[in-house]
This record gives C-alpha cells, sequence and structure tokens, in this order.
C-alpha cells in the first residue's frame, strides 16, 4: 500500500490494543500462538495481530492480521511457496481458516477463527481484537446565538 495513503488518518485502523483469548481454544501441540499489544500500522499498511509459530521450521507460520479493504481480521499461511499460499487463502484442498467471522461483546469486536492445513485443525478459538481507529479533518460549524432579556416588574 502507498505510504502516502497509510499515514491518511480517514478512519481506518491504526492500532489494535490488549487482544484477548475468549473462553476456551484448540491450537495443535506443535504450535504457539503470540498475540501482539499496542501494535500500530506499518507505512505499508501491514497490521500484524498475532502469530500461530510452529516449533518446527519445516511447518507453515500463520499470520493474523487486520484487513483495512474488508475491516476483519484475515489469516495468511508464511514459508509456503505461491501455490500452497493461494490454496489455503481460496480455502481448498482441506485448507480452511483465511477469513475469520465476526461478532461483538460490548463495543469490541470477536473473531472466530477455525484454521485447518491440508485438513488438519491448527488453531480454533475466539479473540476480542479492541482496535483504534484514527480521524482528522476539519469541522465547520455554523452558530445561531440569541439572548433572551427576561423583564420582571419591580426588580432592577
Amino acid at each position: 500500500m502507498d505510504p502516502k495513503k497509510v499515514e491518511k488518518k480517514d478512519g481506518k485502523v491504526f492500532e489494535i490494543n490488549k487482544i484477548e483469548i475468549i473462553g476456551s481454544f484448540f491450537i495443535i501441540p506443535n504450535y504457539t500462538l503470540d498475540l501482539y499489544s499496542n501494535i500500530r500500522i506499518t507505512p505499508t499498511g501491514h497490521l500484524p495481530i498475532a502469530r500461530l509459530k510452529p516449533n518446527n521450521k519445516k511447518l507453515p507460520l500463520f499470520t493474523l492480521r487486520w484487513d483495512q479493504k474488508d475491516k476483519t481480521v484475515d489469516v495468511d499461511v508464511d514459508n509456503v511457496n505461491n501455490t500452497i499460499r493461494k490454496t489455503f487463502k481460496n480455502e481448498k484442498n482441506g485448507c480452511s481458516g483465511h477469513h475469520s467471522r465476526e461478532g461483538k461483546i460490548g463495543k469490541h469486536s470477536v473473531f472466530r477463527f477455525d484454521i485447518a492445513y491440508f485438513s488438519k485443525r491448527i488453531f480454533k478459538g475466539k479473540l476480542k481484537v479492541p482496535v483504534t481507529r484514527e480521524l482528522e479533518g476539519n469541522i465547520i460549524m455554523k452558530l445561531k446565538l440569541a439572548s433572551i432579556v427576561e423583564f420582571i416588574p419591580g426588580k432592577r
């Protein structure tokens, strides 16, 4: 993304605050979940919120990131070739979880994840993702002032 477009404060998400796991979750034993807090958008528009990191470098890495266009959290698979990356993104051949499902708890968005890689479940759970949006602009206001004078007989 063009850095000039990224820095424009037009209501987009600029920061992810403290992410929390909601309720119970499943994670395959050879992965760990790293949640990020107080992460700001990069100059190129990348805003990762969490990573599913394998304990074996031959396994894929999964990055959970904010998608500005769709206003949601998407999951990308890394450390794989482009064919596998597209298979995961298009949710084919037992791969799923590129798109999260959104809900709400109070004013915060909660995203449901069910990530599978060639029919092997990697992670299933919900994350509360508090976002900070930034908006900058000019406000033009017209004010109408009126004064009311009340006359009370016998009073000065």
